[in-house]
């Protein structure tokens, strides 16, 4: 268990040189690009951080996979009861079950989260009661309030008269298309009209106007 926590303890410190290492490398190119004023040297400079970019990812991704094998190693030397750890030093057996157990949890963190976002937030919003059918349900309109609105066939204006002019809504909102000649319109307690089919439609969805969204009168 020993020769387990020291690996442990160079392998952090290792990490810590690592990051050491990429902060200075980053205060150093940001040093560096207000000093050097030579385009070569900038192009060489350039050259250089992207190599120590390129050895500093290697350098962790081969202390990820230090660390991954020595985890593999810590559950069988700490859980096999050959070794018998918890008996001869069971200080040093809590210290390595409470990191192997750290360790665990941190490369089960992706699927936990994953868990958490497919499994605990809908039961929590359909607890909450923000479930979108239900809500749809709650508030669309009945057939009896759809039915009680005034609806009537389109008859097309001349464009020159005076009610032409007067009518400032030629076109649904909802479809975006212009009324036609003895088309079914239907129009809303705010006075505005839609096509009959795109009105009812959305009115089944949500009691409002599309437009001003005031509510039907229950």
């Amino acid at each position: 268990m020993r020769l387990w926590i020291t690996g442990y303890n160079v392998g952090c410190l290792l990490n810590l040189m690592l990051l050491y290492g990429r902060y200075r490398q980053q205060d150093t190119s940001q040093g560096n690009a207000f000093s050097f004023g030579d385009v070569e040297q900038q192009q060489r400079s350039r050259e250089e951080t992207t190599r120590c970019s390129h050895l500093m990812n290697r350098c962790r991704t081969s202390l990820e996979l230090f660390f991954a094998i020595w985890f593999v190693i810590g559950n069988v030397w700490v859980f096999d009861s050959r070794f018998g750890s918890f008996h001869y030093a069971p200080i040093l057996h809590v210290l390595c079950t409470s990191l192997l157990a750290w360790n665990a949890l941190c490369y089960s963190f992706p699927f936990l989260l994953f868990l958490l976002l497919c499994c605990v937030v809908p039961l929590i919003s359909s607890f909450l009661g923000y479930n979108m059918n239900v809500g749809s349900s709650e508030k669309g309109a009945s057939d009896d309030q759809i039915s009680s609105l005034p609806s009537w066939k389109y008859k097309l204006i001349d464009e020159t008269s005076d009610s032409a002019q007067a009518n400032n809504d030629p076109e649904c909102c909802i479809c975006l298309a212009k009324y036609k000649d003895r088309e079914e319109v239907r129009k809303l307690p705010c006075s505005h009209r839609f096509h009959l089919k795109c009105v009812d439609q959305w009115l089944r969805i949500i009691s409002c106007c599309p437009l001003c969204k005031q509510d039907l009168p229950s």
